[in-house]
């Protein structure tokens, strides 16, 4: 039995773990109270689809289901709402891994600003059109919009954090890796 590869993996799961509580409580919490153009950033979206990005699909998918969870036991109208597009996000975020340089800002942050638009469109289905209010126009312009922007220019930052932790993590399993070789 690897006693190292539980280590990592446990320390994988702690620092995942604590990374997805940090911005459940910034998001929830602090600015909730703190609006950027007048909306939430979504920092939940921005963690999965860092995950994904940075470490591949199933990491991706698995950080998009505990965030989508914690989303609709917190806000969500039906259960798996977020869950669902999460999981999505999530995924299709791991398939642009292969992209992946640890200098590179431009691809992270318009994969949130993306992803966040498709929320949004996601969101404009499910609570407006099935009740009947089909204009995409307003909706657009004073939410969708300036919630990119705000989860693009918070995408930077914890990219930063992610992707030091991340290297950290790395850095340590090598380091173990070489003391077995």
């Amino acid at each position: 039995m690897d006693f190292g590869a539980i280590k990592d993996f446990t320390l994988r799961l702690f620092f995942t773990g604590l990374i997805i509580l940090l911005a459940f409580l910034l998001q929830n919490g602090l600015f909730s109270g703190i609006l950027y153009f007048g909306t939430i950033p979504n920092l939940l979206l921005i963690v999965t689809v860092i995950y994904g990005f940075l470490e591949g699909r199933h990491t991706g998918i698995w950080v998009g289901v505990v965030c989508g969870l914690a989303m609709d036991l917190y806000v969500g109208d039906m259960m798996g709402e977020y869950l669902f597009f999460y999981l999505y996000a999530g995924f299709l975020a791991g398939l642009f891994s292969r992209f992946f340089y640890p200098d590179q800002l431009i691809l992270p942050t318009a994969l949130c600003g993306g992803f966040d638009l498709l929320f949004g469109l996601y969101e404009f289905f499910l609570h407006s059109v099935l009740q009947n209010q089909t204009n995409l126009l307003p909706y657009l312009m004073r939410i969708m919009l300036p919630e990119a922007v705000s989860t693009m220019v918070c995408a930077i930052v914890f990219f930063r954090l992610i992707l030091f932790v991340h290297d950290r993590r790395i850095e340590a399993e090598q380091r173990r890796a070489r003391r077995f070789v």
